[in-house]
């Protein structure tokens, strides 16, 4: 017991520098225009896509994809000419089967040996509100593109306490019928509707500095 209490208490003393630290909220900016205007990286590492779809009526089956990349051309000063570019690697899907993340993968699903990348390109933003709107985009998916409508929100932005780059976040939720693109297996009892939530952080890319002669 002594010996427990002791590990117990090294575990505090040195534990707790760690637990003291703080790192301060940097999302303070609430409306986009506030932002610079230039090129931002998606953070693939604080990114997110999610689907879900139901399982022969009984639940909502959740999946999601760990290879996301793209850029945001963004322009304040009017955020409808902003224009988004996002590609995921189809072969990053997970799910809680490690069998059916295999098979997801394969010919009856995703197809990734055929169809390695999935694309999303904006064609267009509505302004609902300061942060919110609809944006309007072509997705290629399995060979096959076609318009999405996603409804996105902006969290917030400002300068990464870790990187120094202007950062700002995004959610977008939308909806596909995957038969639209030829995902047609195992229909009615997977359905066809297929729900997505998404969530990325963008940083700023540094202006390439000048050549000199």
């Amino acid at each position: 017991m002594r010996l427990k209490s002791f590990l117990f208490a090294a575990v505090i003393a040195f534990s707790a520098p760690v637990f003291a630290e703080e790192i301060p909220v940097m999302g303070t900016i609430k409306n986009p225009a506030q932002m610079p205007a230039g090129v931002y990286q998606l953070d693939s590492s604080h990114a997110h896509t999610v689907f879900f779809i139901n399982h022969l009526g009984f639940s909502e089956y959740t999946g999601a994809f760990h290879d996301i990349q793209g850029d945001l051309n963004f322009t304040p000063a009017k955020l409808e000419d902003s224009k988004l570019n996002v590609v995921i690697k189809p072969a990053s899907v997970i799910v809680q089967s490690a069998k059916l993340t295999e098979e997801l993968k394969g010919e009856k699903f995703f197809n990734t040996a055929k169809y390695p990348e999935i694309k999303f390109v904006s064609t267009k933003l509505v302004k609902a509100t300061d942060t919110t709107g609809q944006m309007t985009g072509n997705l290629t998916f399995m060979g096959v593109t076609k318009p999405v409508t996603l409804n996105v929100s902006f969290v917030g932005g400002g300068t990464n306490p870790m990187s120094k780059a202007q950062t700002m976040g995004f959610t977008a939720s939308g909806s596909i019928k995957r038969s639209e693109f030829g995902m047609t297996n195992y229909l009615p009892g997977l359905s066809d509707d297929v729900r997505l939530d998404i969530s990325a952080e963008f940083a700023q890319t540094p202006p390439t500095p000048a050549r000199t002669q």
